[in-house]
């Protein structure tokens, strides 16, 4: 029953071993799924979704025809349809059977407006009648296409390679190691109970040993007197051999030989011969050995091997032995000592020869040394070992047993986004490719505009404060040319940026330049995105001041709380944050708000604080003129991002006004520089107002941290003058 076991196990192995190759064998001829359609919609957008680029696992290779220019468009699948909104479009979605494309309408508003050059694109693709785009896109991400004129595209082919993974090839390996090892041991359990069994037939081999005959007295008696004599007369020149029991060789017993004693003459040997029919008389033999050769006891001859003799119940058989060698001449008159007289002319027989079967058979005994190492009876436990082996890679795994996973995931750059994904968190407003292409782009913008003093070259990069700082420049140059222009957006790495992680709008980033010339002091730019189809436009820019510590913050890949979300918990609301540093600015000490600033490390205060106010009071003729100072926060909201520790960095803008009037109609105010040029006049009899922006940047702790808020960086502008009315 155990060989029918281990023959059965043997084939099941065999079996899966033969099915797992198949199964490799089918997997590896698949290299690639293909699903396809024609569109057949009439919108100029069209849409692959996020479940449809991963519909299959590993990159995608979309091939995309139509008619004239089209764009194709990669980003998140909330940017996608946050730009389309109500557009008319098409989703091209997979047949169940994955092997076709299908266009499905979707949206009611008909637009022809180009997505081409939007920040929300992390990938963007120009062709003409036909588009390529091979991609690896995690989860989360789709596909946009336009067209210029007509529908978006004509044909759509999606490919996907395959890896070839063969995820039931580990189990079946496995499996078929298994029963191979259960095989091996069924059937050396079955050969060795088989060993047992034939051990306990065999016979022993035994046989019961012969009784030597009992010798008469009058036999004793004369085997004396023949003693007695060889004593007196010496060794003669033949050897009497010994009287060997082949009793005693059947038993195995070690035969020690009696010391020679010369015969004493022919009737002595015939006498003895008398005594013991079974011993025939040795003739004599010619010495063959000198007499200064030792003569060795027969005890120290090694044991022939042992035979089985035939013993019958008479007396004993005869046994025939070769005659020594006699003594020489020389020493044949010497007496005989127990060393001499023992016999060293027996030679052992020679050993029979093993021949070429009997050299590789196992011997019996407890004695194996000499048996060959079969090193090769190894060889099926260590195949089965090498096929469970094989079944460890993940790829020969499914999944549901701890195999690679089918569908794919984010690769090494986005594992923080998709971990987002994962836990349904939102996704930072852009990447660091998006954000460096951003970048050059304002960069462009306003080396352009710099150039030839045209704000409408800025307006695509920026808006608010930092648009109205740069023209206000620009006027004042263009009347002056003497008046300095506006700091260049420089070269640089990017060492802080904090993109907010919301899926509405608007979106703010803000950002720290280090520049490559390390006489130029950082500079912090706050980005704000109104809506979907808006740029990303500067709204402030400044100079970080030398102390400035910024807070830790989120990195670029996971992004920051919005500012309302941690508004509740700040130190001062940003809406108040302007209005409460302007109160600082006027008043001082005095002020309520003094003690929640770190005034010690602020390097604008005493610029524009009581230290700046009192010479300029100084400046002017008391007599006919009078000089005002206020402030107030600018129309324009604070914008800003959370730090790690649910403080804030917010970028506030306020504006300082002076006034200068005359006492007197006799006396007349001069102004120059800046004011003069935006104001156009450089003298009047009433007097001018001119207002400065001093865009902010601070840092807000929380309210629980008990810290101070610190001023890190600003840019005071004079953005108006004109004479009073």
């Amino acid at each position: 029953m155990r060989f029918v076991s281990a023959a059965i196990a043997g084939v099941l192995s065999l079996l899966l071993l033969l099915a797992a190759g198949i199964h490799i064998a089918v997997q590896s001829s698949t290299t690639s799924v293909t699903a396809s359609g024609t569109y057949t919609s009439e919108a100029n957008y069209a849409v692959i979704p996020s479940e449809v680029l991963t519909a299959n696992a590993g990159s995608q290779n979309i091939v995309l025809t139509g008619n004239g220019k089209m764009t194709v468009m990669v980003g998140r699948s909330g940017d996608v349809a946050a730009w389309l909104g109500e557009a008319k479009h098409a989703d091209l979605m997979l047949s169940e059977d994955k092997t076709s494309l299908t266009a499905v309408d979707a949206g009611s508003k008909a637009e022809q407006v180009s997505p081409a050059g939007s920040d929300l694109w992390t990938e963007e693709i120009t062709g003409d009648g036909e588009v390529k785009l091979d991609a690896d896109l995690p989860p989360g991400y789709a596909v946009l296409i336009a067209s210029d004129n007509g529908p978006a595209l004509s044909t759509a082919t999606m490919t996907w390679p395959l890896s070839n993974r063969a995820q039931w090839s580990g189990p079946l390996l496995v499996a078929a190691g298994i029963l191979a090892l259960c095989a091996i041991a069924l059937l050396v359990w079955a050969l060795l109970g088989r060993r047992e069994r034939r051990r306990e037939l065999e016979p022993t081999g035994e046989e019961p040993m012969p009784v030597k005959g009992a010798l008469t007295a009058s036999e004793v008696a004369d085997e004396d007197t023949q003693a007695e004599e060889a004593v007196a007369t010496g060794p003669s020149a033949t050897d009497e051999p010994d009287i060997v029991d082949e009793t005693d060789v059947a038993r195995g017993t070690e035969l020690v030989e009696e010391p020679e004693v010369a015969a004493a003459s022919e009737a002595e040997a015939a006498d003895a011969a008398e005594h013991d029919d079974s011993v025939d008389t040795v003739d004599e033999a010619e010495p063959t050995e000198t007499a200064d050769e030792p003569e060795t006891h027969a005890a120290e001859m090694p044991a022939e091997p042992e035979t089985e003799a035939e013993v019958s119940e008479g007396p004993a058989q005869e046994q025939k032995h070769d005659e020594p060698a006699p003594a020489s001449d020389d020493t044949e008159d010497a007496p005989t000592t127990d060393d001499d007289s023992k016999d060293d002319d027996s030679t052992p027989p020679a050993a029979p020869e093993e021949d070429e079967e009997a050299k590789w058979r196992r011997p019996r005994g407890p004695n194996r040394s000499k048996a060959p190492k079969r090193i090769f009876s190894f060889a099926p436990l260590l195949l089965a070992s090498s096929l469970v082996l094989t079944g460890c890679s993940a790829d020969m795994w499914p999944e549901a047993l701890g195999g690679a996973a089918e569908h794919p995931h984010a690769t090494a750059s986005s594992e923080a986004e998709q971990a987002l994904i994962n836990e349904g968190a939102p996704t930072p407003a852009l990447g660091q490719a998006q954000l460096d292409r951003i970048l050059a782009d304002v960069r462009r913008a306003a080396s352009e505009g710099d150039e030839k003093k045209d704000t409408k070259l800025l307006e695509s990069r920026f808006a608010g404060v930092a648009l109205i700082q740069r023209q206000m420049i620009y006027q004042a140059n263009i009347h002056d040319p003497e008046q300095p222009m506006p700091a260049a957006i420089p070269e640089g790495d990017t060492v802080y940026s904090v993109p907010v992680a919301s899926p509405d709008w608007p979106r703010t980033v803000i950002t720290v330049i280090k520049p490559t010339d390390q006489k130029v002091l950082p500079q912090a730019l706050t980005l704000v995105q109104e809506s979907a189809r808006e740029p990303f436009k500067v709204n402030s820019v400044v100079e970080l001041t030398p102390q400035a510590q910024l807070p830790d913050a989120a990195p670029l890949t996971v992004g920051s709380k919005t500012l309302a979300e941690v508004t509740p918990g700040l130190s001062i609301a940003p809406e108040t944050l302007a209005a409460a540093y302007g109160d600082v600015v006027l008043n001082g000490d005095k002020s309520p708000h003094f003690a929640a600033f770190d005034t010690a490390g602020d390097a604008l205060l005493p610029q524009i604080g009581e230290q700046y106010r009192a010479g300029q009071t100084q400046a002017i003729d008391a007599n006919a003129s009078t000089i005002e100072f206020k402030n107030q926060p600018s129309k324009d909201a604070p914008v800003g991002v959370a730090s790690l520790d649910d403080g804030a960095l917010v970028s506030v803008t306020l504006e300082e006004v002076e006034t200068i009037s005359a006492k007197t109609r006799l006396a007349t105010i001069k102004v120059t520089g800046a004011t003069a040029a935006l104001a156009g006049k450089n003298t009047s009899q009433k007097g001018f107002e001119k207002t400065y922006s001093d865009q902010l940047l601070f840092y807000v702790p929380p309210v629980s941290s008990g810290g101070k808020i610190q001023l890190l960086g600003y840019a005071q502008t004079l953005t108006n003058a004109h004479e009073l009315s």
